[in-house]
């Protein structure tokens, strides 16, 4: 496919070959080494979605095909607009925004926007949203006349839909990537302007998990995002689909928590809450560190070490790692029961006591959908959760009845 490769190449935008005088900010600073101490204090950094979305620096969001990457970036950018307050739980900051479709068109963009403004509460959608259709034109006036249009408006948020057409170049060759992301990204982050990236992710190999999936093509894609946010469908209903959201980059602070957000579709308007993951969701997130996962799987009740290493998804070695450093802390105890040389150990402190006003195990009516033949057949869990937890519903496969263990402090 014939393609101007000067003008995603690192090597023309190294050697001078610039974007036809658009980076003039970046162009026009001075190279001149300064002291630190002689330097502003920025003050606190700052973001448009609370721990997620960077000001004026690029963040990606990515997944497979169908997990509503799209209508989710236009739902915050309507939030952003209108100076929500809050989106799915977290702080957002008012600014204008301008979507850069090289997906869809302008019809079905604006029925979109009108869907989500809806579902939002709104009539319309907010007036400092901007829209801007590539359909006719390259990837490089397209992206020229974003930046252009960003200074023009005062516009602090800059979505592009999608990063593979916007390219338009070899996804996996680091040279096209580094340098799409020079010619055309950072200068907008010389305009002060955020960049939030919709790319689609790498097909799947053998016995990959999806959390384990990456942006499709070169690594570069994610090691120049600041903040890199995944996608996945957990839930399809007749007219819902329940979504997780988890951050696998975070350059200026830790990894937020994954958690769920629930779209709606009717006819007068799609609308987007959120979801909280329950314990043993979130026992199952890589992005959660270990010492997290094997406390969150701990959460069920009492558990051997190849049962939590089975519910948490770590190996069974940093398992009994991380249950040693947790004795010493004494937030786990043995229970007294052995298998061989395995010791079963809970909680010191069990989140069991709030069973009636937090449902830790995850027996919510989605889990519940989600495993009907499990749930159907399982007798009342020993546990007192509804619907069973993960150690019940474990036993419960294998034939095996657990043993209610007391610690003899009530």
């Amino acid at each position: 496919m014939a393609r101007e490769a000067s003008e995603v190449s690192l090597s023309s935008s190294l050697n001078g070959g610039g974007h036809q005088g658009h980076s003039a900010s970046a162009s026009r600073r001075e190279l001149k080494a300064v002291r630190f101490c002689d330097l502003t204090d920025p003050g606190e950094r700052e973001y448009l979605l609370e721990g997620l979305v960077l000001q004026t620096y690029l963040t990606m969001l990515y997944g497979d095909g169908g997990v509503a990457k799209s209508l989710l970036a236009l739902a915050l950018a309507i939030a952003v607009v209108r100076g929500a307050g809050e989106f799915l739980g977290r702080e957002v900051r008012s600014t204008p925004v301008l979507f850069v479709d090289f997906e869809l068109d302008e019809g079905e963009q604006y029925r979109r926007a009108c869907q989500l403004a809806k579902g939002a509460g709104l009539e319309e959608p907010p007036e400092d949203l901007y829209y801007l259709s590539a359909v006719g034109h390259s990837p490089r006036e397209a992206l020229e006349a974003a930046l252009e249009e960003c200074k023009r408006l005062g516009i602090g948020l800059c979505i592009i839909d999608s990063y593979g057409l916007a390219l338009q170049g070899n996804a996996e060759g680091a040279g096209d990537v580094i340098g799409f992301n020079t010619r055309y990204l950072e200068p907008f982050r010389a305009e002060d302007v955020a960049i939030l990236i919709v790319d689609h992710q790498s097909k799947p190999q053998g016995g990959q998990r999806y959390q384990d999936k990456r942006p499709f093509g070169s690594t570069y894609k994610g090691l120049l995002a600041r903040s890199v946010l995944q996608v996945q469908a957990t839930e399809r209903g007749e007219n819902s689909l329940t979504v997780r959201l988890r951050q696998t980059k975070h350059n200026f602070g830790t990894l937020a928590e994954p958690f769920e957000a629930m779209l709606t579709f009717a006819e007068n308007g799609v609308k987007i809450e959120e979801a909280e993951l329950d314990a043993a969701e979130l026992a199952e997130e890589q992005t959660l560190n270990s010492t997290d996962r094997v406390k969150l799987a701990l959460e069920a009740g009492p558990a051997f070490p190849a049962e939590i290493a089975d519910a948490s998804g770590l190996a069974l070695k940093t398992v009994k790692n991380v249950l040693s450093s947790l004795r010493k802390a004494g937030e786990v105890k043995d229970t007294g029961r052995t298998d061989g040389q395995s010791k079963q150990v809970s909680l010191v402190s069990s989140p069991l006591s709030d069973r009636d006003t937090r449902d830790t195990h995850g027996a919510n009516e989605k889990s519940r959908a989600l495993e009907p033949g499990i749930v159907g057949t399982l007798e009342e869990c020993i546990h007192a959760v509804p619907g069973g937890c993960w150690l019940c519903r474990k036993s419960h496969e294998g034939g095996k009845q657990p043993v209610l263990e007391t610690t003899g402090a009530e």
